[in-house]
């Protein structure tokens, strides 16, 4: 383009997309006098393009460089107009790069900038899928979107670990709220219930799948347990307060109807995939659906200061009536154990959380010596509840009754 006018002259029907450099130059001629124009003044109107940079001295805070897998990274920095031109709407890429590919991009706007004005730039990010080094990049105007002098200084880097959560969680299984020993009698109803404990303070475990159930059945077949079974209850993590517990829960209820040996197998895992061993917890258990209830073996037994009762009971009904009489072996009964003094009975083996100290119905000490008792177990409709045989307890007791000896 050749100007030789020595007027004003208006560059605005270039178009700048297309031309954003221009170089202007001057030259001149005297071919007669061979003498140089002196060039009066050559001015360049135009209106300046905007400046912004990333200020870290104004402010910037990350929340720290080491973070565990699924606790949130903070992070703000102040960026600045530090020209007189105004900045339009702004949009700023944070983008978190690692050795594994699994990138991170978050794309926000942010509103108009004044001449003059700062924005603070703020990015809270989960990091389940994160672990091992991290590189954090804040990129703002990227592309140079709209117009600006330099962009090099819109550009910021910071370096972060995060620790991958490697840690198995711990995995509790109890059938009507007690551990039993493999190959226990259970109830025919009963409330089989897995808990998952995990120690990380940021990951809730609140999958429906975290947990995986089955059963075989006393003929080998394995049945899958499904948490969209009708029997089954799943309780999430409380993810509001991780800090004192992250823990769900599964609720099995089955009604069993066929008597023999089954094997419970229950694994599970938390929210990064970890489970809680390399194997199936399994535990077998044997059902019985006919109600009964063995003799009660006291143990200790001789004794000094207490002795608690060992049973086993069957099915999923106790009795309706329930006592243990203790008497000399004439024949007197010097104290008398009710059902509510001795607790609910509950199916399978178990020892009692009762356990009698000695003494008569008046809490005077009672003599050493031997003394006789027996369990008086009724039915609803008044008739002796059924025995259960026990080869290994029944001969202690000879006609219903047991000894126990009292030595002080």
């Amino acid at each position: 383009l050749v100007l030789t006018d020595v007027y004003d002259t208006s560059l605005a029907f270039i178009p700048a997309t297309q031309f954003p450099l221009l170089k202007l130059r001057y030259s001149t001629g005297d071919t007669l006098t061979r003498s140089l124009t002196q060039l009066g003044y050559l001015r360049v109107l135009y209106d300046a393009l905007p400046e912004g940079a990333l200020h870290p001295v104004a402010a910037y805070n990350f929340y720290k460089d080491t973070l565990q897998q699924g606790e949130n990274m903070h992070m703000s920095i102040v960026f600045a107009n530090i020209s007189d031109q105004p900045m339009d709407s702004l949009l700023v890429r944070f983008n978190i790069e690692n050795a594994g590919g699994d990138d991170l991009e978050v794309l926000k706007m942010y509103r108009p900038l004044p001449p003059g004005d700062t924005l603070q730039l703020k990015l809270d990010a989960g990091t389940y899928t994160l672990s091992g080094p991290q590189r954090l990049l804040i990129d703002v105007n990227p592309g140079t979107i709209q117009p600006e002098l330099y962009h090099f200084n819109n550009v910021g880097v910071q370096d972060f670990y995060v620790m991958r959560d490697n840690r198995n969680p711990l995995l509790d299984v109890t059938f009507d709220g007690s551990h039993i020993l493999d190959g226990d009698i259970v109830s025919p109803k009963p409330l089989i219930a897995a808990t998952l404990k995990d120690d990380n303070r940021f990951l809730a475990i609140t999958d429906t799948a975290t947990f995986d159930l089955k059963l075989e059945m006393p003929d080998g077949s394995l049945k899958n347990i499904s948490p969209s079974d009708p029997d089954v209850m799943f309780f999430p993590a409380d993810a509001s307060d991780l800090t004192k517990k992250n823990a769900a829960r599964i609720e099995w209820s089955p009604v069993f109807t066929l008597d023999g040996d089954y094997r419970l197998l229950v694994n599970g895992r938390d929210a990064t995939g970890n489970e809680s061993a390399g194997l199936d917890y399994a535990i077998r258990f044997k059902v019985i659906t006919h109600s009964s209830l063995s003799n009660l073996l006291n143990y200790p037994n001789p004794f000094s200061t207490r002795t608690c009762f060992v049973y086993t009971m069957t099915g999923a009904e106790p009795p309706l009536h329930f006592k243990i009489q203790i008497m000399t072996v004439s024949g007197r009964i010097v104290r008398e154990i009710t059902e509510q003094e001795f607790g609910p009975l509950k199916p399978g083996t178990h020892q009692s959380d009762f356990c009698w100290d000695g003494r008569d119905e008046y809490g005077d000490q009672l003599a050493n010596g031997v003394y006789l008792y027996r369990v008086i177990a009724k039915k609803a409709d008044g008739t002796d509840f059924d025995l259960f045989d026990n080869d290994r307890v029944d001969g202690f007791f000879k006609r219903g009754f047991g000894k126990m000896v009292l030595i002080r």
